[in-house]
């Protein structure tokens, strides 16, 4: 009898105290959820930096930099395991040192990134923009939601970049520039009930005024995990660059590859089988696809995995009305993309 009391005095401790992190995660979600408006874009501006100088060539890089963890394409990890790999506030900086080097050496007009923190525990709560955007001497920058969630999460390491236990990710697309830029998020579908809550994926639309020459710089990270949703997605773009008529940019982490490259290398590329996200873009008609004239068995080319290259699914995508005059892949190693970078003819 003595045991059964002792086992029902247990259970019910049990049940108050899975109850009340139950309701503070509730309230903690809540909370999170109406402290920002998920649909504005979050810009800044440096004001000690100048305005560059107008020209006909502008040149553009895109880089998906895995939340300056660097690059982990060499390591047998899971998913939340690699983004844990940062293991202090210092690490985090010296990751997004290397990055501003990087940006600093190429010295691209316009910088387009995906997964890059605004606020994660991850990364020590350090935000990205402003301190990439001072380093590497960008007067304008923004960030647009991918991710906006606090979520129990209970992980083996505790130090003071961690809300124990609870783990908050506000993370996304962001753009930054050397001209002036004006900047809207957009979401590519209606949000389901859950996006509400944990965030819903948006891209970046950034107007560029170069002199008086619009041009729009719209950076997209398409969905990993669902075909369906990232085809949707692909269709959201093209409709948008459709109904404008400006001379535009898609590019990004599109986490797809040319028809070219899965016919080349079917059996690597089977999870690509179904995906007809670039042949929504090239059919499209509306853009220059430089890496349809690329051999899919150019490594020199690819995108991912920086350790084991063997896809280009980060692309840059000018509208017709845009010549491209120099296309490549950059060599760095900051991350398990490479990094694209493009000059353009406006």
């Amino acid at each position: 009898m003595a045991l059964l009391k002792k086992a029902k005095k247990y259970f019910f401790i049990t049940t108050a105290i899975i109850f009340s992190l139950a309701l503070l995660t509730l309230l903690l979600m809540l909370a999170n959820t109406l402290s920002v408006n998920q649909d504005k874009p979050v810009t800044g501006i440096i004001e000690s930096l100048p305005d560059s100088a107008p020209k006909d060539e502008i040149s553009i890089i895109t880089y998906n930099i895995a939340h300056a963890r660097g690059n982990t394409s060499n390591k047998n990890l899971t998913d939340f395991e690699r983004d844990f790999t940062i293991q202090s506030e210092e690490a985090a900086y010296e990751g997004l040192d290397k990055i501003a080097e990087m940006l600093k050496t190429e010295n691209a007009d316009i910088i387009a990134l995906q997964e890059a923190d605004l606020d994660a525990t991850w990364s020590f709560n350090v935000d990205f923009l402003p301190y990439l955007a001072e380093k590497a001497g960008y007067k304008y920058y923004a960030f647009a939601y991918r991710w906006n969630v606090i979520v129990p999460y209970f992980n083996k390491r505790y130090n003071a970049g961690y809300i124990f236990p609870f783990l908050k990710v506000k993370a996304g697309v962001a753009v930054l520039s050397k001209y002036p830029s004006g900047f809207e998020s957009r979401l590519y579908r209606k949000k389901t009930f859950i996006e509400w809550v944990i965030g819903a994926n948006h891209y970046l639309d950034a107007v560029v005024d170069i002199g008086g020459k619009k041009l729009r710089v719209l950076d997209a990270h398409l969905d990993s995990e669902s075909t369906e949703n990232k085809m949707l997605e692909a269709r959201a773009l093209i409709t948008d660059v459709r109904a404008t008529g400006t001379p535009s940019v898609v590019l990004g982490d599109l986490n797809a590859v040319l028809p070219i490259a899965k016919s080349a290398k079917p059996e690597r590329l089977k999870s690509f089988k179904n995906d007809m996200t670039m042949e929504s873009f090239i059919e499209s008609g509306l853009f220059e696809i430089y890496m349809q004239e690329i051999s899919p068995e150019d490594e020199r080319f690819m995108t991912a995995n920086t350790d084991e290259l063997h896809k280009a699914i980060d692309f840059i995508l000018p509208t017709k009305d845009i010549v491209i005059k120099e296309y490549k892949v950059l060599e760095y190693v900051h991350s398990d993309h490479r990094a694209v970078k493009a000059v353009l003819v406006i």
